[in-house]
């Protein structure tokens, strides 16, 4: 067993964002088995112990987060071991049941009076780190008056001393290299780890030291979570109803009818009370190709012509905002989905209704972001009153309503490289699989019968470090 913990644990400082959420998983599964969780709890205490930044803090309280919810019994000195505490480990700590027992360290400080950003601090955001929090925190500054960017590029500096030989570890753009110009990762390596505790430790300072509401400070921190709660138990499965993913199964129209004639038919012969709703995928993955699918299932009320290439424009302007919510305001594993009004999500041309959409998900965690922004399909169910709720059940995602089980999302590696074309969403692909039983709208009409929309968009380059080319995108119909 060392072997394989020790293995595990050093995946823990991957750079490479998915491989750390399947690490941390499979220690929380070690940590659930009575044969391995002394070992196991052992020496993930003492990685916590030995923690030197806030965000690495909150990524090994996860693990023990997730096995807690699994069935382990969290240990009564937990809290005692965190020797980087902050609001986010301490709720993790307090939704086990147990006392934070530590103080901030090292001590919280208002930066110098006459303190200017370093150029290198703006100098990695958009490169090595994303944006969203040094705009968060430009935004609070701008509207309050509060200097809230100043001391993240303070708290920035500061942490250079917990990795003093090597406070960058290496070059990212060596690994984003092989997607070419314009290229994209879901990594999250030392500087992004030293950019999240900067936010984090100024979110600290707000609540402390300038006095902002608890609440408002703690929103703002859990920007900087690892691991989104509703998604965070996600296991990587590939539905054995899945044709196989290839090439030729992308190559022209014919071949993707085929394919999701294929897809249907094999769900249907394993399930007889499941539909497809929604698959986004990539079909084929190369160093000069990039094949992606997403196929979504349409109601139909009437008969009126589609125009399938139309139809899509349509959908595709409206996605991320006018389909509903997805709301994870309140820390837990459940999150709500809004239902609209069938006229609010009708496309008024055809007369039909999408099923699934991405919906306007503000937060997502950093090792989770292979999923966003054009994975996440999410059921479009119009007409009820509740909201539908969202939660991880046996390595899924499962929604529901009032009246019974929804919908639900697995996913799945799809390509086996850390970066992608900048834009894209992560080399993984995405199934929502709903019921053909579920809940109805008040007042709503049957359906007159059902379709699926798909695309099949393809990404080339000439040689294995140039820019990717969008190549015109294929879209269709298939009765259903």
């Amino acid at each position: 067993m060392n072997v394989e913990l020790e293995l595990l644990v050093a995946r823990l400082r991957w750079p490479v964002g998915c491989a750390r959420w399947w690490a941390m998983q499979e220690l929380a599964l070690l940590l659930v088995s009575p044969e391995h969780q002394s070992q196991v709890s052992d020496r993930l205490i003492g990685e916590l112990t030995a923690c030197k930044l806030e965000a690495e803090a909150v990524e090994l309280m996860s693990i023990f987060w997730i096995a807690q919810k699994q069935g382990w019994v969290a240990r009564p000195d937990l809290g005692a071991a965190v020797s980087r505490p902050s609001m986010l480990t301490d709720r993790l700590l307090a939704d086990m049941g147990l006392e934070a027992t530590s103080n901030i360290v090292p001590p919280l400080a208002t930066l110098p009076r006459d303190y200017e950003i370093p150029e290198e601090f703006e100098r990695r955001q958009g490169r090595d780190v994303p944006r969203i929090h040094h705009t968060l925190a430009s935004d609070l500054e701008e509207r309050t008056g509060m200097p809230f960017l100043h001391q993240m590029a303070y708290e920035w500096e500061q942490s250079k001393a917990a990795y003093p030989d090597a406070p960058l570890q290496g070059d990212l753009s060596y690994f984003v290299r092989p997607a070419g110009d314009h290229g994209a990762g879901s990594f999250a390596d030392r500087t992004s780890l030293r950019m999240l505790t900067a936010f984090i430790r100024t979110m600290e300072v707000a609540r402390t030291l300038w006095r902002a509401p608890d609440r408002f400070a703690f929103n703002l921190a859990r920007r900087a979570i690892p691991l989104e709660p509703t998604f965070a138990f996600l296991r990587p499965s590939r539905p054995v109803w899945l044709p196989t993913l290839c090439r030729d199964s992308g190559f022209d129209a014919a071949s993707v009818a085929r394919f999701v004639v294929e897809a249907i038919a094999g769900l249907k012969a394993l399930d007889g009370a499941g539909a497809l709703l929604a698959l986004s995928t990539p079909m084929h993955v190369s160093g000069s190709e990039l094949i992606e699918l997403t196929v979504v299932r349409w109601r139909r009320w009437g008969a009126k012509a589609i125009d399938p290439a139309e139809l899509w424009s349509r959908y595709e302007a409206r996605q991320h905002m006018a389909f509903g919510t997805f709301d994870s305001a309140e820390w837990g594993l459940k999150s709500q989905i809004s239902s609209l009004p069938l006229r609010e999500v009708l496309d008024r041309e055809t007369g039909a209704a999408p099923m699934a959409a991405l919906f306007g998900i503000g937060r997502i965690g950093y090792l989770q972001r292979d999923l966003f922004p054009s994975r996440l399909y999410l059921p479009v169910v119009s007409g009820l009153k509740d909201e539908l709720l969202a939660e991880p059940a046996d390595g899924a995602v499962v929604i529901s309503a009032p009246g019974g089980l929804v919908a639900s999302l697995g996913y799945w590696g799809a390509g086996w490289s850390a970066c992608y074309p900048a834009g894209n969403s992560g080399l993984v692909g995405t199934a929502l699989v709903g019921r053909l039983n579920a809940p109805l709208g008040e007042g709503e009409e049957p359906p007159d019968g059902h379709f699926y929309l798909w695309r099949l968009s393809k990404l080339k380059r000439e040689n294995g470090y140039g820019r990717y080319e969008q190549g015109a995108s294929i879209v269709g119909i298939v009765e259903g």
